[in-house]
């Protein structure tokens, strides 16, 4: 696996976490297990995922060579 590919799995992977928290800790009036199993969180994890995973990994090192 290429390096910067490895670095920004692991950043996705962090940043995916805290953004569960996040979305967790933002509703913690509503029963949490009720969000989790809602598909519009999965969804919304998903897109959020692939989309910052994508720019790390293809833009940053356009960025970056210039």
């Amino acid at each position: 696996m290429k390096k910067n590919t490895h670095q920004a799995l692991i950043s996705t992977l962090i940043f995916l976490s805290c953004f569960a928290l996040f979305q967790l800790w933002g509703n913690s009036r509503a029963d949490i297990m009720h969000i989790i199993s809602q598909a519009k969180f999965w969804l919304q994890l998903l897109i959020t995922g692939t989309i910052y995973f994508l720019g790390f990994v293809y833009i940053l090192p356009l960025i970056d060579q210039k």
